[in-house]
């Protein structure tokens, strides 16, 4: 997770946009290739969808489908739709189901951001508030993931140091959203929507960040506030903060 956070933080940097070219797939190009929008995904579609993905846009970057777009948007929509609830499922097994639904994310947002040091597309702010909810489940069902295996675990504590890398990764995640807010070159509206984002993952993941990351969260927080003009923007930061745990 510590790559998704780098991605944000660097969007600070100086560089070209990662535009996408004008929209070409309709719903019925990716159902031929088996991806189909009819029906819920579970976590092998999102890994599916991966896989159909980095195949059909190598060079081709016109065939990603698009946030809202015209012919693609219900594909991309499917992309950040949330897995449905199993009250049968294990915990173990949700666990599991939620870690790969965010690697096959994270492996998506890397097709619409190959110059980390550009300014990102919407589809790419939509893809890692997609990440930061399935970070707030993870994050939810990691201790009792961690206790279905009993005190007796002999992998115990390679786990519970998987864990703190996780939850340390998801802090940064957060750091990075809310820096985007400063990037004079982030259209406000995507800055609106990861903040929003961010906020909503606040409560969860912000105390189980380490002391460092809360620390610069709250500081960055405190200093946007004081800092963007009033408007739509000042108001998301002002409702960040006053989601502050």
């Amino acid at each position: 997770m510590k790559r998704i956070a780098v991605l944000v933080v660097l969007l600070l940097a100086c560089g070209k946009r990662n535009d996408l070219p004008e929209e070409a797939w309709g719903v019925a190009d990716f159902e031929r290739e088996g991806l189909h929008v009819d029906k819920p995904w579970t976590t092998d579609d999102f890994t599916q969808a991966q896989a159909v993905l980095e195949r059909v846009s190598k060079d081709h970057r016109e065939r990603l489908p698009r946030y809202r777009g015209a012919k693609s948007g219900a594909v991309f929509a499917k992309l950040v739709t949330e897995l449905p609830e199993d009250a049968t499922q294990s915990i173990g097994d949700k666990f599991i189901a939620h870690a790969n639904r965010v690697d096959a994310l994270n492996q998506i947002s890397k097709l619409y951001m190959l110059n980390a040091m550009a300014v990102p597309p919407r589809e790419w702010i939509e893809l890692m508030g997609a990440i930061l909810r399935e970070a707030v489940v993870l994050t939810q069902t990691s201790e009792p993931f961690l206790a279905s295996f009993g005190p007796d675990d002999p992998k115990r504590e390679n786990r519970l140091a998987g864990l703190a890398r996780m939850k340390e990764g998801y802090g940064q995640m957060l750091l990075g959203s809310f820096l985007v807010a400063d990037d004079k070159r982030v259209p406000e509206a995507d800055k609106i929507a990861l903040v929003q984002y961010a906020t909503a993952a606040l409560p969860v993941l912000l105390p189980a960040s380490t002391p460092d990351a809360q620390s610069k969260i709250r500081e960055v927080l405190a200093k946007e506030q004081a800092g963007v003009p009033a408007g739509p923007l000042h108001d998301a930061i002002v409702a960040a903060n006053k989601a502050l745990p």
